[in-house]
């Protein structure tokens, strides 16, 4: 079987964890609005479409879910509708989705609440089926951790966070949005790409038949 060059992604995650950022470094261009900051700055789904050596990559970005002491009936049914509608825009599925966490914080069980709501509405097997974890401040990671390599840092945590990575059969990718350095965004980016393939050979896509 030879891999189709298109590929699709859908970014997904809780409120300030660098979706929209990510969305521009996989794109190599600022096709989102992105801010620093907790609060929500993508309000509804968007699709961008860039090429890079030689793949088509799209890239959907949704709003991001909030911390269910936050959630009103208003917000809940918002964000539930534009995560419907992500998978309805982009009829033939995706491959993987791109679960964005923020490096430096603790992954706490107001986190683990977002993952779960997600299952509520992808099914309980998507994490294991379809998720890559990417966390984003690389730079800070870099910058805190520089004796050790990260996916040896990743085997050292404990708690939801070491569960998550457990549940997503260890896809994990390290992402520094601020860099300037191309080496260092191509690096991040073939590494992504290379799970998303690993994926893409199952010939499996989450779709909403």
């Amino acid at each position: 079987m030879t891999l189709s060059k298109d590929i699709d992604l859908l970014l997904i995650g809780g409120i300030g964890n660098g979706k929209s950022a990510l969305g521009n470094t996989i794109l190599r261009r600022k096709a989102f609005i992105s801010e620093s900051g907790l609060d929500a700055v993508t309000r509804r789904v968007s699709c961008e479409v860039s090429e890079y050596n030689g793949h088509i990559i799209k890239v959907v970005d949704c709003p991001g879910v909030e911390y269910k002491c936050h959630w009103t009936e208003k917000s809940f049914d918002s964000v539930v509708n534009a995560l419907k509608d992500a998978i309805t825009i982009n009829p033939r599925g995706y491959p993987a989705f791109i679960l964005v966490v923020r490096y430096g914080g603790r992954f706490t069980d107001e986190d683990q609440d977002v993952i779960d709501f997600l299952k509520n509405i992808f099914g309980d097997s998507f994490v294991k089926d379809f998720c890559i974890l990417v966390l984003t401040c690389g730079d800070l990671f870099n910058w805190e951790v520089e004796s050790e390599g990260f996916q040896d840092w990743c085997n050292k945590q404990q708690g939801h966070f070491k569960e998550l990575v457990k549940e997503c059969c260890n896809r994990v990718v390290l992402f520094d949005n601020r860099t300037k350095d191309t080496s260092t965004q191509d690096a991040q980016l073939n590494a992504l790409i290379t799970v998303v393939d690993n994926l893409r050979w199952r010939e499996k896509r989450y779709t909403n038949e």
